[in-house]
């Protein structure tokens, strides 16, 4: 282990990633990679890649490049440990592996492949934790998914919740059906659910983790400009009404099509903002904060607690009985 916990007791350090992926995959090489590539070389040398790539299938220029993007996440989390001694936790923007490309979803990672050994691997000799955004296919499954994938301090695989939402019309993947989407207990008494971009836009996709004991729910995502403010806005409001953490990561930079706007966060119970990139640019910051809080104010805050409060509208009239006044009329009333 070569992370040193520097963390105050229950309080975890989350670092948060802002870079996109370094090769978007494609199964093929682009003029402008290649000449990046070749930029440096001798001509010699640039005839010997050129030659070295026509050789290769379009499968393997895929492995290659999804390689670069992990090799690329690898230096972050390494830079991590000195310039964030003791963090505990690394969170990547979504489909970090793969970048975006209208195949990239072609060439999906799989149970015990060579990809997530070596993820699992980073993971347990650094003593961290990682979610990293990535295009896996189930076994059994037919088809690749929009994945969110979290790997804990021993190298363990401790959760894979696929994206409910894909982004239509640009996004060809199979929607998930919740898989993944329940909390799971995560470093310092984290209770940690993850959803992806655009599935923080319907509110069960809050509301569920909140009903089963969230206390942090990351949202990996890779908005563009326009999205910025509706973005923000749907942290703020969770964060707000389900008195728990948002930990949100977004893609930086640009490519061909896209302005991705960064502006990744942390939202505290209540909906204050605690830490925040005003940056389009790649970069990386640390969040420290305690996450047990959270569930102090869901099971203790009666004024805070919207959930409660929702339920209970009748509470404070002494006429009420001990009726809860759960539904309205002409709509289905709550069961729990």
């Amino acid at each position: 282990m070569l992370t040193t916990n520097y963390a105050l007791p229950g309080y975890l350090n989350l670092v948060f990633m802002q870079a996109g992926a370094r090769t978007p995959v494609s199964g093929y090489v682009s003029e402008a990679s290649m000449n990046e590539w070749l930029r440096f070389k001798t001509d010699s040398q640039k005839a010997e890649v050129k030659e070295y790539l026509a050789s290769k299938s379009a499968t393997e220029i895929a492995e290659m490049q999804i390689q670069d993007n992990l090799d690329q996440l690898f230096e972050y989390m390494d830079r991590a440990t000195i310039s964030y001694a003791g963090y505990q936790m690394l969170i990547t923007p979504e489909t970090y592996t793969h970048g975006f490309s209208p195949v990239a979803h072609d060439y999906p990672l799989h149970e015990n492949d060579k990809f997530m050994k070596q993820l699992q691997d980073k993971c347990a000799t650094l003593g961290v934790w990682l979610v990293v955004g990535a295009y896996y296919q189930f076994e059994g499954d037919d088809e690749a998914r929009n994945v969110a994938i979290t790997i804990n301090d021993e190298g363990k695989v401790v959760n894979i919740y696929a994206k409910a939402h894909p982004w239509n019309p640009a996004e060809p993947t199979h929607p998930g059906m919740g898989e993944g989407l329940m909390p799971f207990d995560g470093p310092e008494g984290s209770k940690i659910s993850t959803i992806i971009c655009a599935d923080g836009d319907y509110h069960e996709m809050w509301d569920i983790p909140r009903q089963n004991g969230a206390n942090l729910v990351i949202r990996i995502s890779a908005y563009m400009d326009p999205y910025q403010e509706g973005t923000m806005i749907t942290n703020h409001e969770a964060a707000y009404h389900n008195n728990f953490y948002v930990a949100y990561t977004n893609l930086a930079g640009r490519d061909d099509g896209y302005q991705w706007f960064g502006h990744s966060g942390l939202y505290a119970p209540g909906g204050a903002l605690l830490q925040h990139s005003d940056s389009k640019d790649a970069e990386m910051f640390m969040a420290t904060f305690n996450p047990r809080e959270a569930s102090y104010l869901q099971n203790s805050s009666m004024m805070g607690d919207l959930g409660y409060l929702n339920d209970h509208r009748g509470g404070a009239n002494p006429n009420a009985g001990d009726h809860d006044y759960i539904g309205f009329k002409g709509l289905d009333s709550r069961k729990d």
